[in-house]
């Protein structure tokens, strides 16, 4: 499958699968402009706020690129994530942090 034809939601359910076999929560945030789609709360009090975005094509707004400042000005990390690659070194990143 090339890059144009993966969509959002394919990313999206990749990451709801790899947090479901970690048994962290993948939360989706609903009805707050700008802000990302998915809060990943794994073990050890770490978490992660993730905007899914299609490969080709998905771009932040200007509000998301505002709140994810204000998230990462006040010590949340944010991450982009367009591809099932993407999603995999996200997590690997946040189990990183969990050793």
């Amino acid at each position: 499958m090339s890059d144009k034809e993966i969509l959002e939601k394919t990313v999206e359910a990749h990451l709801v699968d790899r947090c479901r076999e970690l048994g962290w929560k993948c939360l989706k945030i609903q009805g707050a402009k700008g802000y990302p789609d998915r809060l990943i709360l794994a073990d050890g009090g770490r978490s992660l706020f993730v905007e899914l975005k299609r490969p080709v094509g998905g771009r932040l707004s200007p509000m998301q690129r505002y709140v994810f400042g204000e998230l990462r000005r006040i010590g949340h990390d944010v991450v982009v994530a367009k591809t099932k690659n993407d999603v995999d070194a996200a997590i690997d990143s946040l189990k990183g942090g969990l050793q």
